[in-house]
């Protein structure tokens, strides 16, 4: 089901896993016209995490891929490539909103920043979703769920005080980030489609780190759920990385991720041992 508050508005995806697919899936909700890329040959890696119809994993039934990615179409595209380059500027110039979730670093190698990014089309408004933010000390440093739920506080208000401290049982981080980049996006871009007297004084690039939104999470009753009832249960699922690692391999055919009623579950994961920050 979609809705027709942002009919017309056109925006491209960059994103893996939660943050910024969710975002998007926000946005596709509300009427947007979303194109989605992924890469070539792997796809997004939400593709991987259950569950999976019959139990039996297959990169077209996850669940959570499915209910991250409704209401979207999607295209293979590989940045390393000059062809694939051309193919995102010529869909950046024809569109409003541009979201991804692209680590700082692999943003600089593939020249996906703002600067260039804003020579395909002056008026785009771009979302980056990082874990740390685009400026500062911490800026190159890689995180997981788990490193940006204690970064900003809500572990904290976890568990029992006599223990050491917990996570969320769930990877809510990524879902806060993409909720603060929807905001964002919606309220940059409504004054124009409500009326022309309307001059909403914002940048036309942001950046949500997911350490921020975290940190205003905590605040609320919200923060301090869990899907156990009891707070000393709550286990933390080895989740994959808040941004995406890099684009590879080939073009690849167009799909569209056609509307569809889907009840995700949350990502678990066999391949992810080590959940520290680490610098890349």
């Amino acid at each position: 089901m979609t809705y027709s508050l942002l009919q017309g508005l056109r925006v491209v995806e960059l994103g893996e896993s939660v943050s910024a697919p969710y975002c998007a899936k926000l946005l596709a909700d509300m009427g947007a016209e979303v194109v989605k890329i992924e890469r070539p040959g792997v796809g997004d890696q939400a593709r991987e995490y259950g569950p999976f119809l019959n139990d039996q994993p297959h990169h077209e039934r996850s669940g959570l891929f499915l209910y991250l990615n409704t209401n979207k179409q999607g295209v293979t595209l590989d940045l390393e490539t000059p062809t694939g380059q051309e193919i995102l500027g010529g869909l950046l110039a024809q569109s409003q909103v541009f979201v991804h979730n692209l680590h700082p670093t692999e943003m600089d190698r593939l020249g996906v920043d703002y600067e260039n990014l804003r020579t395909h089309n002056g008026q785009l408004v771009m979302a980056s979703i990082t874990p740390f933010g685009l400026t500062g000390p911490y800026r190159d440093y890689k995180a997981y769920d788990i490193n940006l739920a204690a970064a900003g506080g809500i572990c904290e208000g976890l568990g029992s005080p006599d223990r050491e401290p917990l996570t969320f049982g769930t990877p809510e981080v990524g879902y806060f980030a993409a909720m603060a980049a929807a905001t964002f996006l919606i309220t940059s871009n409504m004054p124009t489609r409500l009326t022309p007297m309307v001059n909403l004084n914002t940048s036309r690039s942001n950046n949500t780190p997911s350490r921020d939104t975290t940190l205003c999470a905590g605040a609320t009753p919200a923060a301090f759920t869990s899907t156990s009832m009891d707070p000393k249960a709550s286990r933390a699922p080895e989740t994959a990385p808040l941004t995406s690692s890099g684009l590879d391999t080939s073009q690849g055919i167009n799909r569209d991720f056609s509307p569809r009623s889907s009840t995700a579950s949350l990502p678990r994961s066999s391949f992810m041992s080590s959940m520290t920050t680490e610098a890349p």
